[in-house]
């Protein structure tokens, strides 16, 4: 009986992902805006061997450079490359906040948290149809809640 309800939780979750993945991918034409243009000019950047801060000049975190790098190597260096590597990327955070949520309150919690993220953060008013810094950040910040509280 156990496993029977650890596969409902399991495709719980892959239901939720792939939610996440469809509403991001309706985006997946969107143009860059400037902040996104200036990350992807630093990217080509980067993979020409270039440094950020030296060869490129932007306030925005490194990380976020580098995983635009990433995208390019990965996905092609195009809109929809970096759509495709957000939406993929996005659905680690929705991972990371079902496994929060179930840590703190348990299964059911968990898979509502990660439902209520993956819809709400997929909205255009929330960064839903951008590849922004914001976006990236989410990630890390779960983790290490999630470390936190499974030191705690």
């Amino acid at each position: 009986m156990a496993d029977n309800n650890r596969y409902k939780e399991l495709f719980a979750l892959a239901t939720i992902l792939g939610l996440s993945g469809l509403l991001r991918l309706a985006f997946i034409h969107v143009p860059f805006d400037p902040d996104e243009g200036q990350y992807a000019a630093i990217a080509q950047e980067i993979l020409r061997g270039g440094l950020p801060y030296r060869d490129a000049i932007e306030i925005k975190p490194p990380g976020v450079f580098y995983l635009y790098a990433l995208a390019f190597e990965i996905f092609g260096a195009t809109t929809e490359g970096i759509r495709i590597f957000t939406a993929f990327y996005v659905m680690g955070t929705v991972t990371a906040v079902y496994l929060v949520g179930r840590r703190v309150a348990g299964i059911a919690a968990g898979l509502l948290g990660a439902a209520i993220f993956a819809v709400f953060s997929s909205h255009p008013l929330m960064e839903g149809r951008s590849s922004n810094s914001e976006v990236f950040l989410i990630l890390p910040l779960t983790l290490g809640a999630w470390f936190m509280l499974g030191a705690i």
